[in-house]
């Protein structure tokens, strides 16, 4: 994949990700590949400093500024200057974030209220970047010491919170159970586990029964009394409804009766029975076409 297909496709923690491996595979390379991907890793740190930094982009953003060429180190700070922003003031720093009053001194100090997100944003920026491009937001980040002594957290090292279809069992690892012990083995280990009864297993135990619905709803009572847990007994039963009403999931009823019956006859044998003629039909007595009043109309003799 090119530089230029990343940079359109990609989302962009994956694509910081991608970038940080390039540079550093093609830092000592000097070749056109590698000036490449170093354009595309400082326009995509550009862009990831106008948002709240993430694990994948601080990485990228502390590689980018620490490998850059002191040739290049000049244009790029200046870029990276007007990515954050204009530094507040000392005096619109104080009005927001007033200072407590020292021991002893009389006063009492103005109700801090919530920095603006540009400021925190910088903030949160504030371990990964070097000291040069924070020289203007030295009030902004005293002030915001004084709330927060410890500092702001690295975010090269923050955890991303996992997703609600986290679980600790692997779907993999429960298949290979199921084609190994069956069903029942399965729906023990899901009970068994630390996070039993987790959202994420709705969707593990909807594609476990929709990989195999018949071993999985060939006895019921004994899968809900394996699953243990009621969490896991509504997701198994509303997996075994999805997979019954998918029509391939569904046994084939043999067919009945005249249709049964017709079907097993050779396809010489069938042969429709041939229409009764109209001469044949019976009339009922005392019917009386309107064909007939016309003929007996035209047959009155005349006086």
């Amino acid at each position: 994949m090119t530089a230029a297909a990343l940079h359109a496709s990609e989302e962009p923690a994956v694509e910081a990700q991608v970038v940080a491996r390039a540079v550093r595979s093609l830092a000592d390379a000097g070749t056109d590949a590698a000036e490449e991907w170093s354009g595309l890793a400082a326009e995509t740190t550009l862009r990831l400093l106008a948002a709240r930094p993430t694990p994948e982009g601080a990485r990228l953003t502390a590689l980018v500024l620490g490998t850059c060429p002191p040739s290049r180190a000049a244009g790029l700070h200046q870029r990276v200057r007007a990515a954050l922003g204009q530094a507040p003031t000392a005096a619109a720093v104080d009005l927001l974030l007033p200072a407590p009053p020292a021991q002893g001194q009389a006063g009492r100090a103005g109700k801090a209220v919530e920095p603006p997100a540009s400021w925190l944003r910088v903030w949160a920026w504030s371990p990964v970047l070097p000291a040069p491009l924070l020289a203007g937001f030295g009030p902004l980040l005293a002030a915001l010491r004084r709330i927060e002594p410890g500092g702001s957290p690295d975010p090269r090292t923050t955890a991303r919170p996992r997703s609600r279809h986290h679980t600790a069992l692997a779907l993999e690892d429960l298949r290979e159970r199921t084609a190994a012990a069956g069903p029942l083995a399965a729906a023990a280990a899901l009970a068994g586990a630390p996070d039993a009864g987790a959202s994420g297993y709705a969707m593990v135990l909807h594609r476990l029964v929709g990989a195999d619905p018949a071993a999985w709803t060939a006895d019921v009572p004994a899968v809900l009394a394996a699953l243990v847990l009621p969490e896991l007994g509504a997701f198994y039963v509303a997996a075994a409804a999805v997979a019954a009403r998918c029509p391939k999931n569904l046994p084939r009823r043999p067919r009945r009766g005249r249709a049964r019956r017709a079907h097993a006859q050779p396809r010489a044998a069938r042969s429709r029975r041939p229409a009764r003629p109209r001469s044949s039909r019976v009339r009922r007595p005392g019917v009386v076409r309107p064909a007939d009043l016309h003929v007996a109309h035209r047959r009155r003799p005349r006086r």
